[in-house]
């Protein structure tokens, strides 16, 4: 018999890359960002909604709201509008997006600050899934009316093969307690991936919302309209719960 799952799903993007090794003055930092829906919104208000103002710019919903290509306006098929309407669908989106029914939940890691501290023993994606994962975990609790026990599916966008391979073999410890984060098993939280072809409204919503919150971290007093408008959203970041004594206390960038 299938698991039980709970009446909750979170969608997950990130923001920078989480090569140690790979140095960048403007963007030093790698986030991981959860966006956490009712199933319910989700299904009934979520995606019809996002689905419509595709087909209202587009014509049809096979179109991947890719934060970088809205910014920019290039790449198809947004090359194909014009600057009024690029400009006006990225207003839009903001609105619509801000609107949502869902909570945030992210960490921001110092990749210069891992690496003196730490060297290359941490691997900065694992860390922030690790970490995400009781993040989130502890959304639920406070949201949840009753003793909750379902399964809370994670849905991550797609790296590589390889990648997907090991952060799910790697999963498994968060699981299990066993990760260097760990504060508790997490057997009822499951990590799924997805590919950005498969045009997941949720990984969307995540990827508009993963580099504000990266560049927020980074610079507070850096202009950040989407910030602006997700901050009171954001539930759990950072290192706000890590215990006094961790070891990666001052790895994880505050919101």
């Amino acid at each position: 018999m299938r698991s039980i799952d709970s009446d909750f799903l979170a969608y997950g993007d990130e923001s920078g890359t989480a090569d140690l090794k790979a140095a960048s003055r403007r963007h030093p930092v790698f986030a991981l960002v959860y966006c956490l829906f009712k199933v319910s919104d989700y299904v009934d208000e979520v995606v019809p909604r996002i689905q419509r103002l595709k087909i209202r710019y587009f014509g049809h919903d096979q179109v991947v709201l890719h934060a970088h290509s809205l910014r920019t306006g290039r790449g198809e098929p947004f090359d194909s509008l014009q600057p009024s309407d690029v400009q006006a669908l990225q207003l839009d989106v903001d609105a619509a997006f801000s609107e949502l029914p869902m909570s945030v939940v992210a960490v921001v890691i110092d990749k210069p600050f891992l690496r003196a501290s730490a060297g290359l023993r941490f691997d900065p994606y694992e860390l922030a899934q690790a970490w995400c994962a009781e993040l989130v975990m502890r959304s639920i609790e406070r949201r949840a009316s009753t003793n909750w026990s379902g399964r809370i599916h994670l849905v991550a966008e797609s790296r590589t093969t390889r990648q997907d391979r090991a952060m799910e073999k790697q999963f498994e410890q968060v699981q299990a307690g066993k990760n260097p984060l760990s504060l508790r098993a997490l057997p009822n939280v499951s990590l799924r991936f997805a590919k950005k072809e498969a045009n997941s409204t949720g990984t969307q919503v995540a990827d508009w919302a993963a580099r504000p919150i990266a560049r927020h971290a980074l610079d507070p007093s850096e202009t950040n309209p989407v910030w602006d408008l997700i901050a009171d959203r954001v539930d759990s970041v950072g290192n706000a719960s890590l215990p006094d004594d961790s070891r990666f206390k001052g790895v994880f960038l505050s919101l």
